[in-house]
């Protein structure tokens, strides 16, 4: 069974609006190359030249964004909006989901890079190819939930109510920073469902009207979509809904929990509790 391992970067001006990686992605392939059957890394340039259609997905909202931002105060990241709000996370997914995986069963791993800012995301990639393995028997779809932040934490309103309606106070937050898929049709449709979702710039966007609804921080694009698709399946298609795993990391983004990090998260939702 292959693994293969993509990722995606930046390189800057003149080639993005983005921040200069490209010294880093030597270090990347250097240190996960040999624990899995491909290693591809994509920057906005790398796709444009393989097809047009990808600058209108990497255009720069930033100028929209300060309209709206005359009209309501919401809280917003600049940097987010040079890249348009992330659509390009489910669209890479997908082309390379259709283009480069050629057997049915193989495993995609997408895995954010900023290992500079995250430096558990090395100690993630070196054994993540086992973990997955381990994780993804009997699934087709595999997820990373953090119960300590609800949804409300960072999906606006507008789209909560839109698609979710009612009830999702309780729901738990999904990380999109790892993500895994094997090549099945169940997979497909996911990933198709999360990109046409994230395709809306209203959805994707950070723009909301409700800034101080409960505990809402701010909107996490593409993030909040694959937070939406997941409860939308969960609701609306339980049988396949049953190929999807969520993996609980408590708080952290590193598959390698502690012991004790479970047993300190779970004595303070017992403290919690009886407050």
């Amino acid at each position: 069974m292959k693994i293969r391992l993509i990722s995606f970067y930046t390189e800057g001006v003149p080639f993005d609006k983005g921040k200069n990686y490209q010294k880093k992605v030597k270090f990347f392939l250097r240190r996960t190359n040999n624990f899995f059957d491909s290693v591809n890394i994509f920057s906005p340039r790398i796709l444009i030249k393989k097809d047009k259609k990808w600058k209108k997905i990497f255009k720069d909202q930033e100028p929209k964004m300060l309209k709206l931002s005359k009209k309501n105060k919401f809280r917003w990241n600049k940097k987010w909006s040079k890249l348009n709000f992330f659509e390009w996370k489910p669209n890479l997914i997908d082309f390379f989901f259709k283009k480069e995986l050629k057997s049915q069963n193989e495993i995609l791993v997408y895995h954010d890079f900023d290992t500079g800012k995250y430096p558990e995301y090395l100690s993630n990639l070196e054994s993540l190819k086992k973990w997955t393995e381990e994780k993804m028997e009997n699934y087709d779809i595999l997820l990373i939930n953090d119960s300590k932040k609800n949804l409300t934490t960072d999906c606006k309103k507008e789209l909560l109510d839109k698609y979710l309606l009612k009830n999702y106070e309780n729901y738990h937050h999904i990380w999109g920073g790892l993500i895994v898929l094997r090549k099945t049709e169940i997979s497909k449709q996911f990933i198709k469902e999360w990109k046409k979702l994230t395709s809306e710039f209203n959805n994707r966007s950070q723009f909301t009207k409700y800034q101080n609804y409960k505990d809402f921080v701010w909107h996490s694009c593409d993030q909040a979509c694959l937070g939406i698709i997941y409860y939308l399946w969960k609701k609306k298609k339980p049988k396949k809904f049953k190929k999807i795993r969520c993996v609980n990391l408590y708080n952290s983004r590193n598959i390698h929990l502690k012991k004790s990090r479970v047993i300190i998260y779970f004595l303070k939702k017992i403290f919690d509790f009886f407050k």
